[in-house]
């Protein structure tokens, strides 16, 4: 499967929570008006970060996903396989590895 070439406003309902993820921190990192202020990949680009859980955030997600609250945002990335690895549990690494920086296997999530 190819990564899909969408834009923020784009975003098919029928994709899957970590292709949406996956859009999302792409885009987070975007020339065009990224948010990497708010959510961004950390370098090793086998985690991310959680910088603000404000309304900010929560703008963002209602465009990637059904809910825009970060809690439910939260229990996805636990029914995914993913885990916090900060204190402040921000800090969410990928424990399957399917999902990184620069590349998504072809395999459906």
């Amino acid at each position: 499967m190819d990564i899909p070439n969408l834009s923020i406003h784009e975003v098919s309902p029928d994709l899957s929570f970590p292709w949406r993820l996956f859009l999302m921190l792409r885009d987070a990192h975007s020339d065009d008006g990224g948010f990497d202020d708010i959510i961004c990949w950390v370098d090793n680009g086998n985690a991310f970060e959680v910088k603000k859980t404000n309304n900010e955030l929560e703008g963002i997600l209602g465009v990637y996903f059904k809910s825009s609250k970060y809690a439910s945002f939260r229990r996805q990335l636990l029914n995914y396989g993913f885990r916090c690895i900060s204190k402040k549990q921000r800090i969410c690494k990928i424990d399957q590895c399917r999902l990184k920086k620069f590349h998504v296997q072809t395999q459906e999530f």
